[in-house]
């Protein structure tokens, strides 16, 4: 017996059968799908709710963080004798609530009237220069929040602010 040509000792095994392997492959993962789906869901059953309030709890934190209303464009004559001088500007407020912003859309004619008042008496050398603008922003905030009643206007920012 020349040792170059053996093979091992005799095996009883047949070769299975061609895509027998594929087969026993796509059982297993069936298995584990079925598993995992069970364990998913007895899990979910039993710590579901406090884990979905645990998520709703955290995802709320930045849901509301900042809202931005915007306000139609003002043009009202300014204050200074003559009448000849005007203000243009656009405004955005800023909120930290949804409820805040549906009070100021459904009141914004009643808030432009309250702002428009607050325009009519200020004067050009009272808007000059950043505190000028500052100032403005700081008395229509505080004018606007107390009529308020879902909450404050934490910001007002200006978009188009032009004098003539």
């Amino acid at each position: 017996m020349d040792i170059g040509s053996f093979k091992g000792p005799p095996t009883s095994e047949k070769p299975l059968p061609q895509g027998v392997g594929k087969n026993r492959v796509l059982l297993i993962i069936a298995v584990l799908c079925i598993a995992l789906g069970v364990v998913v869901t007895v899990g979910w059953s039993r710590y579901g709710s406090s884990l979905s309030g645990w998520l709703k709890s955290h995802i709320s934190l930045y849901e509301d963080a900042c809202y931005f209303v915007p306000v139609k464009e003002f043009q009202v004559n300014l204050a200074d004798a003559g009448g000849c001088r005007y203000l243009r500007m656009s405004i955005y407020f800023e909120t930290g609530t949804k409820k805040t912003v549906q009070e100021v859309t459904n009141r914004e004619p009643e808030i432009r009237s309250l702002i428009i008042s607050i325009l009519r008496s200020t004067t050009v050398s009272e808007l000059e220069g950043e505190q000028g603008m500052e100032k403005l922003g700081k008395k229509i905030l505080k004018k606007v929040n107390r009529r308020l009643d879902s909450g404050i206007l934490e910001e007002v920012y200006f978009d188009n602010f032009l004098i003539q």
